[in-house]
């Protein structure tokens, strides 16, 4: 639970930090979901130099997952960068005919900064077999000189919890 407050604190503070700017919110949500398309597409097709112009590389840059290989933290671009060159180079020929769909968008846009909130579920086919994931997944994005970079990449693999999942409502 005290990981949660890693993104609570940065979300809170933008939440409440936040105004509005004369811009098209519409235009906005589109450009970061281009974005988020681009930086997972990068991630999927295993290639680093696109990936790598979708990611601000800075100390405050992080990486958060949480699913089958428990809670995975990568703080920093120093840490995050080894764990992206690594995915490139390894072999997923297992992995075909990938599709995804995401739903549910929230977002929050202030000025320069994002905090957005989406469901992804992948389909897949692993050894020739159809698979399906669903995750919750959570972005934090600034302009960088115009451009929507992502900052923070957060996801819970909600197919790693099926039948352990608690409503609350």
């Amino acid at each position: 639970m005290k990981k949660f407050y890693l993104l609570l604190i940065p979300a809170l503070f933008l939440m409440f930090s936040c105004t509005q700017k004369e811009t098209d919110p519409m235009i906005e949500k589109e450009a970061i979901k281009v974005v988020i398309e681009k930086e997972f597409s990068a991630y999927i097709n295993q290639d680093l130099v696109k990936l790598l112009e979708t990611v601000i590389q800075d100390e405050n840059t992080i990486r958060i997952s949480i699913g089958v290989k428990g809670y995975q933290e990568r703080l920093g671009w120093d840490n995050v960068y080894p764990y992206y060159k690594k995915s490139v180079q390894t072999d997923w020929t297992d992995f075909t005919e990938i599709n995804v769909d995401r739903s549910n968008f929230n977002f929050l846009i202030c000025d320069e900064s994002a905090f957005v909130l989406f469901n992804q579920t992948m389909h897949y086919k692993y050894k020739g077999e159809s698979q399906e994931s669903l995750s919750k997944e959570t972005r934090m994005l600034k302009k960088v000189k115009g451009d929507w970079k992502i900052q923070v990449v957060q996801f819970v693999d909600l197919s790693s919890f099926e039948g352990k999942a608690e409503k609350v409502f």
